[in-house]
C-alpha cells in the first residue's frame, strides 16, 4: 500500500510525501516494511523516524495481544497550555 502522508508539520507540507506500507508473512512472523519517502531534509526524516518507531512500537504490542496503554504523546498534545 502507498498513500500520500496527510499530516502537516513545520516544513513538510501535507501530502507532499509518501508512505509505503509492505505486510510480508513469514512461517514465524508477520514482517512490516515501512517507508516514508518524500521527506525535504534529514531533519524532518529524524523527526518522523522518532514517531514511526514510537507508533509502529505501539502496534506491535498490540499485534501480540498486549496493550500499549495511554499514549503519552496524545495526552502531552491534549494538554492545557499554562
Amino acid at each position: 500500500m502507498v498513500a500520500d502522508f496527510p499530516v502537516q508539520r513545520p516544513g513538510v507540507p501535507a501530502g507532499s510525501s509518501t508512505v509505503e506500507i509492505t505486510l510480508e508473512a513469514t512461517p514465524e512472523v508477520t514482517l512490516l516494511r515501512l517507508v516514508h519517502g518524500g521527506l525535504p531534509s534529514a531533519e524532518a526524516c529524524a523527526a518522523h523516524e522518532e514517531g514511526w518507531q514510537h507508533y509502529v512500537g505501539r502496534l506491535a504490542v498490540r499485534a501480540e495481544g498486549g496493550d500499549p496503554g495511554p499514549d503519552a504523546w496524545m495526552q502531552q498534545a491534549e494538554a492545557p497550555e499554562a
